[in-house]
């Protein structure tokens, strides 16, 4: 191989040398421009949606401020409306059950006027089989509640409503703090009293709230002293 050859070939060798370095210089800066315009464009997209979100927020705190504003005036200018009177309510406090005056079933039996002698002595014999002077002491509490229901009932058959509730429940309170007197080791109706006490506490603060009035008449008529 001749020396002008050599020099050729070592010619086109350097040649394509510097075209490769050219070509990856050309591509890594096209990676790098790619590179960079992704970054740019991710970015731009990053800040564009912050800034949108910032100025929807910014937008709906300004519109509820407006709105709370609009309701307050609009509540401060409404014109007075006079509140209806508290209907009158008037409660007593439940009478005693009495043996002799007092019959089965809730009948008013002295209030009956016989139209001759025999109707008196059969309704004599009457009394005398549905009074409570025999009655067991299930009956006369029972008799008790239903004249407590009677009293404090708003309509005939209401046996629902907190005062009547309330009411009954002093009835049957009050029986079994006289048991529980007279039975010191009962301890199972002295649990069943802390629960009722606990239960017309509970009736008695909604009362309250629903209707100071009422609730005042109905711890009045009882005797209870509620704080």
């Amino acid at each position: 191989m001749t020396v002008a050859e050599r020099v050729e070939i070592k010619g086109s060798l350097a040649q394509n040398s510097l075209l490769a370095l050219r070509y990856n210089e050309s591509g890594c800066c096209s990676e790098n421009k790619k590179l960079v315009f992704r970054t740019v464009f991710v970015t731009y997209r990053y800040f564009h949606q912050y800034f949108a979100n910032l100025a929807i927020h910014f937008v709906a705190s300004i519109v509820i401020a407006a709105m709370f504003a609009f309701s307050r005036l609009a509540r401060a200018a409404r014109p007075a409306v006079s509140l209806p009177a508290a209907r009158c309510v008037s409660y007593v406090a439940p009478p005693r059950v009495s043996a002799d005056k007092s019959y089965r079933f809730g009948l008013k039996l002295d209030d009956v006027k016989p139209e001759d002698e025999d109707e008196a002595k059969a309704l004599e014999q009457l009394k005398g089989v549905l009074s409570l002077r025999n009655a067991s002491q299930h009956e006369l509490n029972k008799a008790q509640v239903a004249t407590a229901i009677e009293t404090f009932q708003r309509f005939p058959g209401d046996t629902g409503s907190s005062e009547v509730q309330i009411a009954v429940l002093t009835q049957k309170i009050l029986r079994s703090t006289t048991h529980a007197q007279g039975h010191k080791k009962d301890h199972h109706s002295r649990r069943g009293l802390i629960a009722m006490v606990e239960k017309r506490r509970k009736l008695l603060k909604y009362l309250r709230r629903k209707d100071l009035h009422k609730f005042r008449e109905v711890v009045a008529a009882l005797g209870l002293r509620f704080t």
